[in-house]
């Protein structure tokens, strides 16, 4: 059966001549024949785009290219003295018609330009009129003959009858064709065929782009919720509280208006997390409260005790045998993000520059505990709970949940945003397959769907030194495992040293980390970190053997 577009006549009540030629193709023509029906064009003309609209245009690789005109009616006449042609309906109702013949080699030239227009546009004029067979005719479906003498700008070989609808209709199309042209083969046809289909059938999206999709969703996350502001209020009386959040739930946003709300009391507070990269995020927030310290553990650290040496300040034992011997209360209060993070030995550290008295408050979730520190959270009356993610759309969201262990009703209010991307898995050590994937998503990503480099971080199970990230190479800035971000750059970095920051779109890679492939509880827990810091699009490039649960 011929390959016709679109499969079924799209206007078969109306035009039944049309049709009926129609129905014919799909019955008598083979899959080496594609029908074209209802083709509608445009050429460009002195007054700008004319339409042009054709019956059918019917191709074959070997044969060529064939316009066809249909023009149904049981009696179709040529007025000589008008020079007008005339078609009789069932009705016995006689009006008039275009010149069939006219419009169809009209309709031949105008096609002819749209095929030098396409990639036979390489070719001479004089190589395609020679070399690729466009010919065209006029079918009468609903007649059988012609009773006198047709017009001189009309030929009997252009015409196909009602009869030859039932027949081998392949051979008489072949015919048609070669009224044109000589019986030397013509080398374009397969080529002028080929060129054609992309012009008439092309695969079309009108669609709209990842950039768009986060614009719109990004006017629906709001900053702090209904939630969050009935917990303020509700430690707005009490000094120390553990406050649980899930990933999106907003736990850092919280923080920083509790610390906002202390410093205009005039109280001096001391905001601390464990990652570098959200320590200079909350630097800036305070940059300008003069009230407010904030930075991560060890900066506060090296800044308060001059440590330079950073053997000794990433070695908790040295570093207490110092701060605890020169510790200098002076701060009215604690806000701590990232509390899971800390050490028995970190939290003494840190709670020794505080006041008799000072307020604390704890922000964390154990399932962020990634760098499988021993928790030391202490002991508050006052345990509270943000259960509801705001941050993430709801498809990552659900991904996100997947990988929690807690019994807690988490629900998400985000925009639903769109499933997870999966990639096809890369075998395991294959580094320069893994890059190349990553490279041809930032370019999707930044060319095609429209974002900015500091839309999309890409991010490693593994760490530093293990990881092969430090080889990508792309024509986009990247900052590659470095202590900062930049608004023209794409962060490539591990997840580890991701945590608490987010980006529109993550791509998460290298998942066949040592540690992670040995713990499934750390497994999720990667997985649970690593998901969450897309806020609108998460991309997984896994290795083979890892399942992915989204």
């Amino acid at each position: 059966m011929a390959k016709t577009y679109p499969e079924s006549f799209p206007i078969m009540s109306t035009h039944l001549g049309e049709a009926k030629v129609f129905l014919a193709f799909q019955k008598h023509l083979n899959d080496e024949w594609s029908v074209y029906a209802n083709v509608r064009f445009h050429q460009p003309s002195i007054h700008g785009l004319s339409d042009i609209e054709t019956d059918f245009i019917v191709t074959h690789p070997i044969h060529g290219i064939l316009v066809l005109e249909v023009k149904g009616g049981i009696n179709i006449r040529f007025e000589p003295n008008t020079q007008t042609w005339h078609s009789t309906n069932l009705d016995m109702q006689s009006f008039m018609i275009k010149n069939p013949f006219e419009q169809v080699r009209k309709n031949k030239y105008a096609l002819l330009n749209v095929l030098k227009s396409t990639k036979l546009k390489q070719f001479s004029d004089h190589e395609v009129n020679n070399r690729l067979r466009l010919s065209y005719g006029v079918i009468f479906p609903d007649s059988s003959m012609i009773t006198g003498t047709l017009p001189v700008e009309a030929r009997k070989e252009l015409v196909l009858f009602s009869h030859h609808l039932n027949e081998d209709i392949s051979k008489h199309l072949i015919k048609l064709m070669k009224q044109f042209n000589t019986d030397e083969p013509c080398d374009l046809n397969a080529l002028g065929c080929s060129a054609l289909h992309e012009k008439l059938a092309p695969v079309c999206e009108i669609r709209r782009s990842l950039k768009n999709w986060i614009v719109d969703e990004g006017q629906s996350i709001v900053t702090l919720t209904q939630q969050q502001f009935t917990l303020l209020n509700i430690i707005q009386m009490i000094s120390k509280a553990s406050i649980y959040g899930c990933a999106g739930s907003g736990k850092t946003l919280l923080a920083i208006e509790k610390a906002r709300l202390e410093s205009l009391k005039g109280k001096k507070v001391l905001f601390v997390c464990f990652n570098t990269l959200l320590g200079q995020q909350l630097e800036k927030a305070f940059i300008d409260d003069p009230n407010v310290e904030a930075h991560c553990f060890h900066t506060i650290v090296q800044k308060h005790y001059n440590i330079h040496d950073e053997g000794v300040l990433f070695d908790d034992e040295a570093l207490m045998d110092i701060v605890m011997n020169q510790s200098h209360p002076m701060y009215d209060g604690l806000i701590m993000d990232e509390a899971q993070d800390f050490s028995e030995e970190r939290m003494l550290m840190i709670h020794s520059f505080l006041k008799e008295n000072a307020f604390t408050y704890y922000f964390w979730d154990d399932h962020q505990n990634i760098n499988l520190n021993q928790t030391a959270i202490p002991t508050c009356e006052t345990q509270l709970m943000l259960t509801r993610n705001f941050r993430n759309t709801q498809k990552i969201f659900k991904s996100i949940k997947k990988h929690v262990d807690k019994v807690i009703e988490l629900s998400g209010d985000g925009p639903i945003g769109r499933d997870f991307e999966v990639c096809e898995p890369y075998p395991v050590g294959d580094d320069e397959r893994m890059l190349k994937m990553v490279e041809n998503k930032i370019h999707d990503l930044i060319y095609r769907e429209g974002l900015e480099p500091k839309d999309i971080a890409v991010l490693s199970f593994k760490g530093k030194n293990k990881s092969a990230l430090g080889n990508l190479k792309t024509s986009i800035k990247l900052i590659l495992f470095e202590d900062r971000t930049s608004e023209d750059a794409i962060k490539v970095d591990t997840v580890r040293r991701f945590k608490g920051l987010e980006a529109n779109v993550v791509i998460v890679v290298e998942m066949d980390d040592e540690k992670a492939m040995n713990d499934e509880k750390h497994f999720n827990d990667m997985c649970y970190v690593a998901f969450s810091r897309a806020v609108h699009h998460c991309i997984v490039i896994p290795t083979v053997g890892i399942k992915v649960k989204v």
